[in-house]
C-alpha cells in the first residue's frame, strides 16, 4: 500500500473512532472521573500544539518538507504527545459511557494508533537523521512505561 494512502486510511478510521465514542457519550453525565481524562488529554493536546510551529502541524503521518525535529515541551519526554492526548481525552468519554461498543472502539482507536504511529516513525527516520537518536531518548506514548 502507498503511504499516502495508508495515512489517509489511518487518520480516517481514527476521525471515526473519535467521532463514536463523542457521538455516543453523555455529556450531560460526564463524572468527576470523566473530567480527569478529557482535562488532562486537553491540556496534553494545548502544550504538544503550543511548542509546535503551526507551519508543521499536520494530521497526516508524513513530517513536512521544511519541518525539523521538535525535541521541546512533551516532546522531550515523549515522541508523540499529541496521541497520549487523544488517548486520555477518549479514555474520557469511554468513562463516561462504559459500555461495550464505547470499549471496543477505544481498544480499535488505540490499535489505530499503534499503527499511525509505527508508519510515522519509519517516515521521520527517513526524514531526520537524528531521530533514532531521540528514539532512544524518549518514550512512544508515556513516560517511563511506553
Amino acid at each position: 500500500m502507498k503511504p499516502l494512502v495508508k495515512s489517509f486510511l489511518l487518520v480516517c478510521l481514527q476521525v471515526l473512532c473519535l467521532v463514536f465514542l463523542f457521538k455516543t457519550s453523555y455529556l450531560h453525565q460526564i463524572n468527576y472521573f470523566s473530567w480527569f481524562f478529557l482535562v488532562l488529554g486537553f491540556a496534553i493536546g494545548i502544550w504538544s500544539i503550543a511548542v509546535f510551529s503551526f507551519s508543521q502541524l499536520t494530521v497526516m503521518p508524513e513530517p513536512r518538507g521544511n519541518g525539523e525535529l521538535n525535541e521541546k515541551g512533551p516532546y522531550k519526554f515523549i515522541r508523540h504527545p499529541m496521541y497520549t492526548a487523544v488517548l486520555m481525552a477518549s479514555f474520557g468519554f469511554v468513562v463516561a459511557n462504559p459500555v461495550l461498543a464505547t470499549i471496543l472502539v477505544y481498544v480499535a482507536l488505540i490499535v489505530v494508533l499503534l499503527v499511525k504511529i509505527s508508519h510515522e516513525e519509519e517516515l521521520l527516520k527517513k526524514a531526520y537523521s537524528n531521530y533514532e537518536e531521540y528514539c532512544k531518548r524518549t518514550y512512544k506514548l508515556i513516560p517511563k512505561l511506553y
